[in-house]
């Protein structure tokens, strides 16, 4: 039924409609999975790169116009050459430029004076020592396996590793890359990447040329079929994940949202009932964009959209919304639009710029995490929780605006703040909770115990305590009005601990499918800035009494 529900929200997009191949949706395996050509050439560009587009700058700084990732990657394939003086590489770590002395005023490198660089390989053995010995990876040591990564997918595209057609022996699922084809297959696909390639050029008629490159790869598909037919994907599954790349809707989500708060604003500032109402509107659209996001990524890889960081984010925002759309329908109060808009921009804007930190990449689940019911019941309610949690600060952090501009926190404006706040807690209390205990189960399910003290275990049950705490000691009249608003942005932090810092700063644990890096002074700065505010807010309410 959900299956058909998402076929149904497809359906419109004449995006589907062609029968035939182009060369962007010739399906490539990598990373455990069948990907269009044009998905592995944007994931392949962010790892080189650091982007999916491709600025070059000449001596004086200047930029040419970017050049999309499957045009660079087209190129690297057939001109590798080209690219081996080509200062393109990414490199961010400080400390690892200065162990291979590199220019540290520099962000990106040649590939041939990274692989000659005599440093490098007494750093690939010290990581591969320490990855043999099951170390936990320092920063440093994180940032070398990335460079490491970068020349390996280097090394395979110059080298023909792309792999592009079924294997001639039925019982592999090891598709063959470009060196293993047939002569015939082989000139079949550099045909169709020599034409793929003039589509970007300013010679000849454009119409023609993409004509041409879309027979050209049709060309190859059906040769590369003859190889088994059964292990090749149909056209229609490819042109939806070529659709959703290109469309690139959480983008336009939080574009929406934000255009939503800009417009409350003006709203509150101009007292115009219309500027709330073109608000909402915007929020519904921004809504719309995000929920088939999400419809496209779940019909894509066959399974909720929870199991990495930026998915979680993403699903926390459109979380966040559904929770804003519901405490205003209920309390029919225009604040809670303003604080859900905020945060679901926040949110959203972090997962959609941030692709260094947060990896927005199509992978195939750990093996783990390969039970959808579990995946449902438990990742997805314990990331709702956290929806609830983040509406509330933002709330919270709406009203003690209203206390710095002078409102008292006995006043009836801010006593409805507390009061939705409290309200908001109170949802996502009876979440986490429930996500924690089913979470124990999956553990049990999973690893044959129900509670272990694991890392992330343990911090979501500090940010149930936590919240816990703050809840009882409103009902007790130990925490009063302005309490509770800093309380909830305070206990905030619990939930980024056990969010963000369990598997991106202290990195241990039996949940290392949830792992990552970077980021960690952004979020410190977001922390210390909302003590900051709440520290301010304290200081005028306690002058001002």
């Amino acid at each position: 039924m959900v299956r058909i529900f998402f076929l149904f929200l497809l359906s419109f997009g004449s995006a589907f409609a062609d029968s035939g191949f182009t060369f962007e949706t010739l399906p490539v395996q990598n990373g455990g999975r069948l990907k269009p050509y044009d998905t592995f050439a944007r994931e392949s560009l962010m790892l080189l790169h650091g982007s999916a587009k491709y600025k070059k700058e000449d001596a004086e700084g200047e930029s040419d116009k970017p050049r999309q990732a499957a045009n660079v990657i087209a190129t690297i394939i057939l001109v590798p050459q080209m690219w081996e003086d080509a200062p393109f590489i990414r490199v961010d770590h400080l400390g690892l430029k200065s162990a291979m002395d590199l220019p540290k005023d520099r962000k990106y490198f040649k590939p041939s004076e990274l692989t000659r660089n005599p440093r490098l390989g007494v750093l690939l053995g010290e990581l591969n020592t320490k990855r043999a010995a099951k170390e936990k990876l320092n920063p440093f040591d994180q940032a070398a396996q990335r460079l490491e990564s970068q020349l390996v997918l280097f090394h395979e595209l110059q080298n023909g590793g792309l792999r592009v057609a079924p294997n001639t022996d039925k019982n592999s699922t090891t598709w063959l890359s470009l060196a293993e084809l047939t002569d015939v297959q082989k000139e079949a696909y550099f045909n169709a990447l020599k034409t793929y390639t003039t589509t970007f050029t300013g010679n000849g008629e454009q119409a023609t040329r993409i004509a041409e490159s879309n027979e050209a790869a049709e060309i190859f598909a059906l040769k590369a079929q003859e190889n088994n037919p059964e292990q090749y994907p149909p056209v229609q599954q490819l042109s939806i994940e070529a659709h959703y790349n290109s469309l690139a809707p959480f983008q336009w989500a939080w574009i929406f949202y934000a255009t939503a708060v800009v417009l409350m604003f003006l709203s509150s500032l101009f007292q115009n009932r219309w500027f709330y109402v073109v608000s909402w509107a915007s929020v519904v659209v921004a809504f719309a964009m995000h929920t088939y996001g999400f419809a496209l990524r779940v019909y894509i890889t066959h399974r909720p959209p929870v199991s990495n960081m930026y998915e979680t984010v993403v699903w926390v925002a459109w979380g966040v919304v559904v929770f804003t759309t519901i405490f205003s329908i209920v309390k029919k109060k225009r604040y809670i639009l303003l604080a859900g808009a905020m945060v679901a921009t926040i949110a959203m804007i972090v997962a959609d710029r941030a692709p260094l930190i947060l990896d927005g990449s199509l992978q195939p689940l750990e093996p783990v995490l390969r039970s959808n019911l579990w995946l449902i019941i438990h990742v997805m309610t314990i990331s709702l929780s956290y929806a609830a949690f983040f509406l509330a600060l933002g709330i919270s952090n709406v009203a003690l605006f209203h206390v710095v501009r002078g409102y008292s926190p006995d006043s009836s404006l801010i006593k409805d703040y507390v009061d939705t706040c409290y309200k908001t807690l109170q949802v996502g209390v009876v979440l986490l909770a429930a996500g924690t205990i089913l979470g124990g189960v999956w553990a049990d399910y999973s690893w044959g115990r129900f509670w272990g003290w694991d890392p992330k275990e343990t911090w979501a049950l500090i940010a149930l305590l936590g919240y816990l705490a703050l809840l009882h000691g409103r009902l007790a009249g130990l925490v009063k009005n302005f309490g509770m608003l800093a309380g909830s942005i305070i206990a905030f932090n619990l939930v980024m601990m056990a969010w963000y810092g369990v598997n991106f700063v202290l990195g241990a644990g039996l949940h290392s499918y949830g792992f990552g890096a970077g980021g960690i002074e952004y979020v410190a700065a977001f922390v210390g800035l909302e003590f900051l505010y709440v520290f301010f807010a304290f200081v005028i309410n306690l002058l001002r009494a």
